[in-house]
């Protein structure tokens, strides 16, 4: 990173530089261009990456070498977008306030209004008695129990639905780890505010499918949409993973799809210049020479000369390869992008059928698509479609 930082000092490309020498290959494509990121929202850097960006003053300023958890990093600014306005941030800002203090107010202002509207009746003051009697040092322990509660009065009232005693004693055994080190009466008056308030939310939710109608065709569409993707992941999506026989039969009958093009088993020797790629290519010449060995020699000076890439190769989908009738052994170089190859082939592979292990996330991809029209198939054959084309067109006039 030191070389390429004072390759960028000495005035080369930064876009050029990241095609060439970025590990990461969807942003090298691009130049090593990001897609916009800010601060403390869900499309945010690690924290060094993002303190190093937001330090750069104008577009164009590029920073010193960076490392986080990932890596070393050089970061170029292309663009600061400002504050968004008010309209565009109100949602965000919304859940913030939903989060705040502040929010308590509003929401106990809406409880009393909801009050109000289902002619809410307190009977806490006769009622409340036996609980504050009756909590002792075992509230606090988690054992504490209602057994000796003998009658179930109404506390509160709400639309003409009673809340009574035992269902606050079972309130009560639930919370116990909400207070702690508190007297009776205290406890009993807060943890029955608590209850009286998420009891009355709660109902206020029981209703909203009545009292609003685009919300429960909203909460429709998302229950709709929830079990067509349980019957989809049974149906298909699952079944393509667990169903191995049948995805084992199904690229028996489809395997002419799955095949490799021509492939090298060979060693790729990407260098960096016309004088890098002579020096590879004299090394070569010694058959029983190794990678590590060239590499050592070569990058001595500087990491960026030579970077040494091994495996098999499909010609087809390999751009640098494409093009390029290679033979066995050690290949003339040749440049592509700027860069100068040299291919030592061990084996030229010719096209072949791939095994099922080889090609087995392109069927099981495949196979999900065969089960899911097979599935509309069936549900089609079930649930005849019927179009009635005079009202359909009618709807144009």
């Amino acid at each position: 990173m030191d070389e390429i930082y004072a390759k960028l000092q000495a005035g080369e490309s930064f876009e050029k530089l990241a095609s060439e020498f970025s590990d990461d290959s969807q942003t090298a494509e691009k130049g090593g261009e990001l897609p916009l990121f800010g601060t403390g929202t869900t499309t945010r850097m690690v924290p060094e990456f993002e303190e190093a960006a937001f330090q750069l003053k104008a577009n164009g300023d590029v920073s010193q070498p960076v490392q986080t958890a990932f890596g070393y990093h050089i970061i170029k600014r292309l663009d600061l977008t400002p504050l968004r306005s008010f309209e565009e941030l109100k949602k965000e800002i919304q859940g913030k306030v939903n989060k705040d203090e502040r929010s308590v107010v509003t929401q106990q202002s809406f409880i009393e209004k909801l009050k109000k509207t289902y002619a809410f009746k307190d009977s806490y003051s006769k009622t409340s008695k036996w609980f504050v009697q009756n909590i002792d040092t075992n509230y606090y322990k988690g054992t504490w129990n209602a057994d000796k509660l003998k009658t179930n009065t109404a506390m509160f009232t709400l639309d003409k639905k009673a809340f009574t005693q035992k269902d606050f004693a079972s309130y009560l055994q639930k919370n116990f780890r909400a207070y702690r080190n508190m007297d009776a009466n205290t406890l009993v008056k807060k943890q029955y505010a608590a209850w009286q308030n998420s009891e009355i939310l709660a109902y206020e939710e029981s209703k909203l499918d009545s009292k609003y109608p685009d919300f429960k065709a909203l909460m429709q569409e998302y229950h709709d949409g929830i079990l067509l993707y349980e019957i989809m992941s049974d149906k298909v999506w699952n079944k393509a993973i667990k169903d191995t026989s049948g995805l084992k039969t199904f690229f028996e009958g489809h395997n002419a799809n799955y095949t490799w093009g021509k492939r090298y088993s060979a060693y790729i020797y990407e260098c960096s210049t016309e004088d890098i790629s002579k020096k590879v290519a004299a090394m070569l010449k010694n058959d029983t020479i190794s990678s590590r060995t060239v590499i050592n020699a070569i990058n001595k000076d500087s990491e960026l000369n030579l970077r040494v890439r091994t495996g098999k190769f499909e010609v087809e989908s390999t751009p640098y390869l494409k093009g390029h009738d290679l033979k066995k052994g050690v290949n003339p170089a040749y440049v592509f992008d700027g860069k100068y190859y040299i291919v030592k082939v061990d084996e030229i592979l010719e096209p072949t059928q791939k095994t099922m292990a080889e090609a087995k996330g392109a069927a099981t991809s495949d196979y999900q698509t065969f089960l899911e029209k097979e599935w509309l198939t069936e549900i089609a054959k079930k649930h005849p479609i019927v179009i009635h084309e005079q009202v359909l067109y009618s709807l144009g006039k």
